[in-house]
């Protein structure tokens, strides 16, 4: 009898660890931006603040089904999670003294430079690698100028989801890239990409 009720328990726990509340965006944002949750970095090299944030594929498909008519919805929200779920988004921002990176190189040689590395050269510059050191394909990224209007400047990555799960954590790597930083690596863990609880769609 105690066996058969242990057993009970730990079924029970199990299921409670893996029923996982449903976030509203604001919410799921929040936990994003807690730093205790892992799946935000920061660094402060040389006066140059380095971020790295983990995206969740369920913001994208949330985004998406907003341009797409109530009435079919819940029939595309299946396709629209196994699309962009096949990618890892991960969002790199760069900044100093509270400003755009870019714009701590207003009036100098480099500014024309670093807006042309940021927007077309930063496959040259980012690597990201399994625990066991396999290189993770760079699909595409995205960079959105924002004119002065922001404390940094945001590039988006899009990376294959394949196989991370066989890994404890993976690396992303920033190349030296004219900030007189050094190369600049973070580490997230998958298990804290495992714990994030899901959208509520």
């Amino acid at each position: 009898m105690p066996k058969r009720l242990l057993y009970l328990f730990f079924g029970f726990l199990v299921l409670f660890v893996s029923c996982k509340r449903s976030l509203t965006r604001t919410e799921l944002l929040e936990y994003l931006n807690a730093p205790d949750n892992g799946l935000v970095k920061e660094k402060q090299i040389n006066g140059i603040h380095i971020g790295l944030q983990y995206k969740p594929s369920d913001l994208y498909v949330e985004q998406h089904l907003r341009a797409i008519p109530d009435s079919i919805r819940k029939s595309e929200l299946d396709k629209l999670k196994k699309q962009y779920g096949e990618n890892l988004y991960l969002q790199l921002s760069l900044g100093k003294n509270n400003r755009e990176i870019v714009s701590s190189f207003v009036n100098t040689s480099m500014h024309s430079a670093m807006v042309n590395r940021l927007a077309f050269g930063m496959r040259d510059f980012v690597v990201l690698t399994t625990e066991s050191r396999d290189t993770i394909l760079l699909k595409d990224y995205n960079y959105v100028p924002t004119y002065g209007l922001s404390t940094n400047n945001k590039i988006l990555f899009v990376f294959e989801n394949n196989n991370l799960n066989e890994s404890e954590y993976f690396k992303f790597q920033l190349k030296e890239m004219g900030l007189e930083t050094g190369q600049v690596n973070f580490k997230i863990k998958i298990k804290d990409i495992n714990s994030l609880p899901p959208l509520k769609f």
